[in-house]
């Protein structure tokens, strides 16, 4: 939640320090209020949390120190602590980082397509982000995940952007029969080209890592190959044959109808959110929205292909 649009100030070192605000279109880009700031001389990147999300705000200062022990590129936590709005006292969680150099991958892909370098850089650094942490996944996981999907974001999507119920049911069998993960690895649930800063060919950091947990790897990667497709088709095709091979295979063919199945629930979920909190960008949500149904139209053909083979067998 954002709270506010006010600026917050902190008391740092004895001193009422006060936090400008980045330029409204970049803010707005975040679910948590972001400002550029200076911090000890130095270029700086401030999120302020309220609420109830206070508590993201301490799990991401964790996250970042624990990433960068594991020589991921983060930014450098600068501080975290408590900051005050001066307009109307709310109380608010500051965490500030260094300013990471160069500029968001989306920026330079609208100007250019993003080679196979950066997408080699991108599996390099999710190979060492799944080594972190690691544990069997339960069975019936992906389910459960779908379950939890489905209770959050269909009932608005069907209501109020009349997205079919068949999607939802084809889901719904595709997640009774895929398989489930075979392991659990560390994953941020937020990989996207507007999180990856680069400089001059160079992943130069990763940014927002707040909802960090454990969870299916694959889901991570198919995450990301999604965000790469709303913004370039054909980069899209070059991420996934560089980044599915990331995770290796699970030793089944089940992998493609897998991708398909989270970029799905990708597609829906980030239309949903985009949906709930009134984003003005309506083509945008609709641009998820028909995305997330080519996924369905294709994840389609494997629940009938395993539905055959499920009757056959009965038979």
């Amino acid at each position: 939640m954002r709270g506010c649009d006010h600026v917050p100030a902190v008391d740092y070192r004895g001193r009422r320090t006060r936090l400008d605000e980045m330029a409204p279109v970049a803010s707005q880009r975040h679910q948590h209020r972001v400002f550029r700031t200076s911090w000890d001389g130095c270029p700086a990147v401030c999120k302020a949390f309220v609420g109830p999300d206070r508590e993201l705000g301490v799990h991401e200062g964790r996250m970042l120190d624990r990433l960068r022990n594991a020589h991921l590129p983060v930014p450098r936590l600068l501080w975290l602590g408590d900051g005050v709005c001066e307009a109307c006292g709310s109380s608010v969680l500051v965490l500030i980082t260094e300013q990471l150099p160069g500029e968001a991958a989306d920026l330079v892909l609208e100007r250019d397509r993003l080679g196979n370098r950066i997408w080699e850089q991108c599996s390099e650094i999710l190979k060492r982000q799944f080594a972190i942490e690691s544990s069997q996944a339960t069975k019936g996981y992906l389910r459960e995940r779908y379950t939890r999907f489905r209770a959050a974001h269909a009932p608005l999507l069907m209501n109020d952007r009349n997205v079919p119920r068949w999607a939802f049911e084809v889901m719904a069998s595709a997640a009774s029969q895929l398989p489930d993960p075979q392991y659990l690895a560390l994953i941020t649930f937020d990989w996207r080209l507007r999180h990856l800063f680069v400089q001059d060919g160079v992943i130069t950091g990763m940014i927002d890592v707040e909802y960090a947990k454990l969870g299916d790897p694959l889901l991570e990667v198919a995450n990301f190959i999604h965000d790469v497709r709303i913004h370039d088709l054909r980069s899209s095709a070059d991420a996934a044959d560089v980044l599915v091979q990331t995770i290796g295979s699970r030793g089944t063919d089940a992998d493609g109808p897998s991708l398909l199945f989270y970029q799905a629930r990708q597609a829906f979920a980030h239309a949903a959110i985009r949906q709930r909190a009134n984003d003005l960008e309506a083509d945008a949500i609709q641009a998820e929205i028909d995305l997330g149904m080519r996924y369905v139209s294709d994840l389609s053909e494997y629940v009938v292909r395993e539905t055959g083979k499920s009757n056959r067998a009965v038979l």
